[in-house]
């Protein structure tokens, strides 16, 4: 994604794994040591964008992230959000992967706007694999298996699958979709 973004302009990812660092450094990429909320390796009003892409629900203090963020964003700079959607939705998976919380489209809308943004866009995605991954969620509860999802299909059905996911490409713009997996706010520093 970071070499995508540098075709657009200057591309800075922040990241805490050092292990991590050092392979995107490897590969050419500007990735500094940083974290959020205190730790962001730029300077205020520094950014056009800030992608925060499956990093909130990973944070112990989500609203001081956002915060973190906004200082580094230019006046009337842009904040990109996907998170993980519904808490009903908790599994093993979540906490194999690190997380603190999931969320809804309401409260997700109301702790972006409260750290000083101005919601442009709110859409859950993922829609068209929520009913198979909601189905799997409960059917695990219901077992109390709390292993993971994280096994990868075969080339063809995980090609497949990519495919599916990307349909939503078309839908999630206007009017976006009222029910997924994850959410996508697009916001204005204000």
């Amino acid at each position: 994604m970071l070499g995508l973004l540098g075709e657009f302009g200057e591309a800075v990812g922040v990241e805490t794994n050092d292990v991590l660092l050092a392979a995107a450094r490897a590969a050419g990429l500007d990735v500094r040591k940083g974290a959020l909320p205190a730790g962001l390796p730029v300077p205020p009003g520094w950014a056009d964008v800030v992608l925060l892409l499956d990093v909130l629900e990973h944070l112990d203090d989500d609203v001081a992230g956002l915060r973190a963020a906004h200082r580094v964003l230019r006046e009337d700079g842009v904040l990109v959000v996907t998170v993980p959607a519904y808490a009903w939705l908790w599994s093993g998976h979540d906490v194999a992967l690190g997380h603190r919380r999931r969320y809804a489209a309401a409260g997700l809308r109301r702790l972006v706007e409260s750290s000083g943004y101005r919601v442009e866009r709110l859409s859950y995605f993922n829609t068209v694999l929520f009913p198979a991954i909601a189905a799997v969620r409960l059917y695990k509860r219901l077992r109390r298996d709390e292993r993971h999802d994280l096994e990868h299909p075969g080339p063809r059905f995980n090609a497949f699958l990519e495919w599916l996911f990307a349909l939503e490409r078309h839908v999630v713009r206007r009017p976006g979709l009222p029910f997924g997996v994850s959410l996508l706010v697009v916001a204005r520093r204000s």
